[in-house]
């Protein structure tokens, strides 16, 4: 395995909100100010918020000859605009590399893009909450609380970004001891989701396009309806910048649906806990363990176990981490069916072509909108269906990843004449 080195540049974008501009009568008029007491200005809506993070990074591979270099950046801007007490938009979007590095070269800001990973619309409704649109649905806690420049990478393997749907928390209690910055909150609250893939244009990305965009795993969680969810309950104990001051944990559980008929669903649990504790001399720790069960992963007879472990260190603006994780695989109740899955995920990995790169092919050639892609195992070569639907009706189109060629397999429309076409992906 090889082992990468990195260097961030971290730069936090201070949040701006409109205010509302008062204007002041040309003649002034002598007032006691000891005797006037100040009434604050109403806020006046929309009320707008802007914020995000940018990093500059450098990977280099150190396992393999020639070595791989990845130099580029990650821009995350957040925008929110309140538009009443009870409703707002937001919009959570990202710039980085969409594609893998090419092997061997030195690669800088290559194949960089911008796609949006949220827009929802947010609603509040007394101690419950909902977000409508393009969403995140909650599960773990690990990746977006793990400590260091790469501890969310470790569980990028079960976490899902980007999906249509609602999500919903109800908060059962809470209650703040102290006040302004030194106030500590905590929070009992139950969260869930019911989600689909995203099918939609958002799911491409700009400047650099990524082209419409599968999850890797895409036997399921990639329905045509919002048949996948998660449900959980968490508590935390917050401070006044909501960052982690006590004992927090979560539990959760989740059902990614499966779209092919004879493919398991995947089912996973998830328990996380962390905390913060002051060992005096203005040091902080934080640790975190998170541990997550799938079965069924990815819709194969077989199951697996990830963990993540790690802390931070804190001495007043200096930061040092340590994060260790594991994700294994932990067999199948059927050889055969673990042989024959474990076949389809070794010819997906030697695949030239990707899954999105094989739809925004047949796309490109059919001009048309693809509705389905799967990968076909019956084939000698790595080869994908992609069902195209187009002015004329629905197309199968196969799509060879060694030569790129794509072979028109059968119309379902009345008109066509039912030959089938050979052209190229160039």
């Amino acid at each position: 395995m090889s082992r990468s080195l990195g260097l961030a540049a971290y730069l936090l974008l201070t949040s701006i909100a409109a205010a509302p501009v008062s204007s002041l009568a040309a003649d002034a008029v002598a007032v006691d100010d000891a005797a006037t007491p100040e009434v604050p200005a109403p806020e006046v809506l929309p009320f707008i918020e802007i914020e995000g993070s940018a990093e500059l990074k450098a990977d280099v591979s150190l396992g393999k000859r020639p070595r791989t270099t990845a130099i580029y950046a990650t821009v995350e801007p957040e925008i929110t605009v309140n538009l009443s007490e009870y409703l707002d938009m937001h919009g959570h979007f990202i710039f980085e590399p969409v594609r893998d590095p090419v092997e061997g070269r030195i690669n800088t800001f290559h194949a960089q893009g911008l796609y949006a990973e949220e827009l929802y619309a947010g609603v509040n409704v007394g101690e419950a909450t909902f977000q409508i649109g393009k969403i995140n649905p909650q599960f773990g806690v690990a990746g977006d609380e793990a400590p260091g420049l790469y501890g969310f990478a470790f569980v990028e393997g079960y976490e899902i970004k980007g999906a249509l749907g609602v999500q919903a928390k109800y908060a059962l209690s809470e209650f703040t001891q102290g006040s302004g910055d030194n106030a500590i909150t905590t929070k009992q609250v139950l969260f869930g989701s019911v989600f689909m893939a995203d099918p939609s244009v958002l799911s491409r990305s700009f400047i650099d396009d990524r082209g419409l965009y599968h999850w890797s795993d895409y036997r399921v969680g990639n329905t045509d309806l919002p048949e996948s969810f998660v449900v959980g309950y968490s508590y935390s104990t917050l401070n006044a910048d909501d960052e982690v001051a006590g004992p927090s944990a979560r539990v959760a559980l989740r059902r990614l649906a499966a779209k092919q008929t004879g493919v398991p669903d995947e089912w996973d649990a998830l328990a996380s806990f962390q905390t913060s504790y002051d060992i005096g001399e203005d040091l902080a720790l934080r640790p975190i363990a998170e541990v997550a069960y799938l079965g069924n992963v990815g819709g194969h007879k077989a199951d697996a176990l990830g963990a993540t472990v790690g802390a931070e260190l804190q001495k007043a603006q200096w930061f040092g981490s340590l994060v260790a994780a594991m994700h294994d695989q932990l067999g199948s109740s059927n050889p055969s069916e673990q042989q024959d899955d474990g076949q389809e995920l070794q010819r997906l990995e030697s695949s030239k072509m990707s899954l999105a790169q094989a739809v925004q092919a047949a796309e490109t050639v059919y001009k048309g909108k693809a509705v389905s892609a799967s990968l076909d195992m019956k084939q000698t070569s790595t080869t994908f269906v992609v069902e195209i639907m187009n002015a004329s009706g629905s197309q199968s189109v196969a799509v060879d990843t060694e030569t790129g060629q794509l072979t028109a397999l059968q119309t379902k429309d009345e008109n066509e004449d039912g030959e089938n076409g050979v052209e190229d992906a160039d």
